[in-house]
């Protein structure tokens, strides 16, 4: 479920259950309630990293706003759960499905074991005439047309004539960087993940 919470060492102050997030799509909404109900009815429990029991950790609902795909990824502690269950309750023609174990204490969606159940493997988006895939641990924009904006004016401010070297530090896929590549005489990205790295080549 998605929870907004304030939290104090050995209590939750006030926990509020949210069914319309305001910031995502309609699609995006679906697509988490899907989930939670299937959840629920499974009767999987949430993970308490303090005691290290229970199955759910996070869900990553991705869209793409120009090609109206989905990606949920499902993120858990390692144990028992469904999988064509799960991906026949949440998959659609345009939605892929993945899940994603991960056995650490901290809270991240990076790392671990992904499985693909339905679906591609990379969401599809196309911003300022790129066409990009990106894998589902790699970081992209989670809103296209201010991400378009906004690259905008960093090209503008950059003031290319062609002839320079672009450094891009901490780049993703590259979208800023391959933005102003036609601009430049050379581009580099420097990125740590290996599947934004892949991504961006690609």
């Amino acid at each position: 479920r998605l929870i907004c919470g304030f939290h104090a060492p050995g209590r939750w102050h006030e926990i509020v259950e949210v069914t319309d997030c305001l910031l995502a799509s309609t699609a995006g909404n679906e697509a988490r309630e899907r989930v939670a109900e299937w959840c629920r009815a499974q009767g999987l429990s949430a993970y308490d990293r303090r005691t290290g029991e229970g199955l759910l950790r996070n869900l990553v609902v991705r869209e793409g706003r120009r090609t109206g795909q989905l990606q949920v990824r499902l993120v858990t502690a390692p144990g028992e759960l469904d999988p064509d269950a799960f991906a026949d309750a949440v998959a659609s023609p345009d939605t892929s499905v993945l899940w994603t174990r991960i056995d650490a204490p901290s809270e991240t969606t990076v790392g671990g074991q992904t499985e693909l159940l339905a679906g591609v493997d990379r969401l599809e988006e196309q911003l300022g005439g790129l066409s990009l895939k990106i894998s589902p641990a790699a970081f992209f924009q989670t809103n296209t047309e201010m991400a378009e904006q906004l690259y905008g004016v960093a090209v503008e401010f950059a003031g290319l004539t062609g002839f320079e070297r672009i450094y891009d530090l901490y780049c993703g896929i590259g979208t800023i960087g391959l933005e102003m590549a036609p601009r430049a005489a050379e581009l580099y990205g420097l990125e740590l993940l290996p599947e934004a790295v892949a991504d961006a080549i690609k």
